[in-house]
């Protein structure tokens, strides 16, 4: 593995973790939480400089249903990232205390309030976005052993009862009114076990991770249905005709007698009107067969799958 791609793992893993050490607020202390929330701020900075590329190829290409999914999560994880950044700093009792700021501290802890928790969302619909990529990497290292000797349908029911629990967990401690601001004030529990807090934070994290995976897998087979479909119309539109009968033949060497039997300006007048019919189905023709091939073209072109990965610079 390329010492890049190393530095991006070991990033993104820091963030994560970071991201659950800031969850759990009321264990550590302000001192401790913003110091973490700096250290998020610098991951979010690296992570971004190193994926460049990713974001120079943004606006290139086209954009396909999964494509789209994914650019609406990073951009609501940015907004929310952002926004959690600038309220933390306007709250800082100790890292950004020599900052001129003053005022806007009620704004700040409701714009920080619901930004923590819509960024770990996001964070973990993300995660679940790019699931197939980190399951890849993990093939590339001396884990592929480990993970090959579990059967596949056993895996998939471990994470279906982690996404159950994660839910029961995400109702039972109310996330929802604090990401839509349904109260002004979050409750912490000191005397709560920290083992058990971070197991249910972990779960809410594994629910989103299992519903964006599996989420995105059954919309890219929709879309390769539908193109598969719309491909399979386009070429049957675009065959010729059947041959005629010996019947349709007859008729048609009957009716030409028939018309060379009659005036000449009438058989003049039928014969142009025949080049034009043929005319028009030879342009038809030529149309259905453009229109397969711009659909052939379209569904040739390569899907760029986003890789960014932001995680905030404090919680609550």
């Amino acid at each position: 593995m390329k010492p890049k791609a190393v530095v991006k793992i070991a990033a993104d893993i820091m963030m994560t973790l970071a991201l659950l050490f800031l969850m759990g607020y009321q264990f550590w202390g302000d001192m401790a939480h913003e110091w973490a929330g700096a250290g998020m701020f610098v991951l979010f900075a690296l992570h971004h400089i190193l994926n460049l590329g990713w974001l120079k190829a943004r606006f290139r290409g086209k954009y396909p249903p999964v494509r789209v999914l994914g650019l609406i999560v990073n951009d609501l994880l940015l907004a929310a990232m952002l926004c959690m950044t600038a309220s933390g700093i306007i709250m800082s009792r100790y890292v950004f205390a020599f900052l001129p700021i003053s005022g806007g501290m009620s704004f700040a802890r409701l714009l920080h309030m619901a930004s923590v928790y819509w960024g770990f969302i996001l964070m973990a619909a993300h995660l679940g976005l790019h699931w197939s990529m980190i399951l890849g990497m993990l093939r590339k290292t001396g884990a592929r052993k480990a993970f090959s000797r579990v059967p596949v349908p056993v895996w998939r029911l471990a994470g279906l009862g982690v996404a159950v629990y994660g839910l029961t967990a995400l109702i039972r401690r109310d996330l929802l009114s604090y990401m839509f601001l349904r109260t002004q004030f979050v409750f912490f529990d000191f005397s709560e076990p920290v083992p058990l807090f971070y197991l249910d934070y972990l779960a809410i994290m594994g629910l989103f991770v299992f519903a964006a995976h599996y989420g995105s897998l059954l919309l890219r087979k929709a879309v390769a249905r539908r193109e598969k479909k719309a491909a399979a119309e386009t070429d049957s539109s675009a065959r010729p005709g059947n041959a005629a009968s010996p019947e349709s033949t007859a008729s048609q060497e009957g009716s030409a007698s028939a018309a060379e039997e009659s005036t000449e300006p009438a058989a003049e007048t039928e014969s142009a009107e025949g080049a034009e019919e043929t005319t028009d189905s030879v342009g038809q023709s030529s149309e259905a067969a453009s229109e397969s091939g711009a659909g052939e073209e379209a569904s040739a072109d390569p899907i760029v799958y986003m890789t960014t990965d932001i995680s905030p610079a404090g919680a609550i």
